[in-house]
């Protein structure tokens, strides 16, 4: 027992969180949702890393498509935590659905970005203003692809009221880019990576359109959840923000993962811009807010709020 204390105090020290022992032989188990790409890792990072173990939690993954689906599976009693994106929880609140975020995941802290407006690679399309009265490509409506996209088109010389936006999922627009169905996409890596043979990207990159640094991706959960299970939460914090410094500090072995994990063409994988995930283990309201207010200012929402009112209690 004297050694696995050490052994503990010794890996939290070195990743820098408050040390914790934790009883092997008492995991407590835990329904987790995540998605399979690079900006939503973070569990598959945790998981094979063992960071979850070593915080005494016994995790089943479940693995969805989008946040949509996760909502829906944590709303069945399905899932315990999932992941999704700022926009989706900040849906959810505006529709009086009582979820709160228990831990940071990727985060927007300036370029190089994963997120980029893309057109055909013979588009004369330069800036906002050359994409009025266009089709423009958003993975979800009224999501966090449509308000960036939004955000960008504004502040690059054009009027988003003239814009008619489409939900094409990232998979398929390449495609509807080289057939010319649409002026342009919001792509995310690694999707804009493997479309830069049939199209070119804007600049600057959509995602600071939002803000210079804000959190895009959180760990969610139900209220009546969170408030029973403080126990798990707290092992669970400790374990995600663990595999959030590592993955940070090791991109060749966090991509192995990665590709364990997903479909995602291997040679896509190593020259893709990769996700950078928030390493303070707690969810801070002033990297939340720019993302409610934005969807707010296009209509994601019915009103902007409060960012503390989706943030759990730490």
């Amino acid at each position: 027992m004297r050694l696995f204390i050490c052994r503990a105090l010794v890996a939290a020290l070195v990743l820098g969180v408050s040390p914790v022992v934790v009883q092997a032989a008492d995991p407590l188990p835990l329904n987790l949702g995540v998605m399979p790409s690079d900006g939503t890792s973070e569990g598959f990072y945790a998981y094979d890393q063992g960071f979850f173990k070593a915080a005494g939690l016994d995790v089943k993954l479940t693995v969805m498509n989008n946040g949509a689906a996760l909502t829906s599976a944590m709303m069945a009693g399905d899932l315990d935590i999932a992941i999704s994106s700022v926009g989706v929880v900040a849906m959810a609140h505006d529709h009086n659905l009582p979820m709160k975020f228990v831990a940071p995941s990727a985060d927007y802290n300036g370029p190089p970005d994963a997120t980029v407006l893309m057109v055909p690679k013979d588009s004369t399309v330069k800036t906002g203003a050359d994409l009025n009265g266009q089709i423009v490509a958003i993975n979800g409506l009224k999501d966090l692809t449509q308000f960036t996209t939004a955000a960008w088109i504004d502040q690059n010389g054009g009027n988003v009221n003239t814009i008619k936006f489409v939900e094409i999922p990232f998979s398929e627009m390449a495609v509807a880019l080289q057939n010319h169905r649409v002026a342009a996409a919001l792509m995310v890596e690694p999707f804009m990576e493997a479309a830069k043979t049939v199209a070119r990207p804007l600049t600057p990159g959509a995602a600071g359109a939002v803000a210079p640094h804000y959190l895009s991706m959180g760990w969610f959960s139900m209220d009546s959840w969170t408030q029973k299970n403080p126990e798990t939460i707290r092992r669970f914090r400790i374990a995600i923000q663990k595999a959030a410094v590592w993955a940070n500090a090791h991109r060749s072995e966090s991509a192995q993962i990665l590709l364990r994990h997903t479909k995602l063409d291997p040679e896509v994988v190593k020259t893709m811009v990769r996700a950078h995930f928030d390493t303070s283990g707690t969810v801070d309201p002033a990297i939340v807010q720019p993302v409610i207010d934005t969807a707010a200012k296009y209509g994601s929402i019915s009103k902007s709020f409060p960012a503390a009112d989706i943030i759990a209690p730490h």
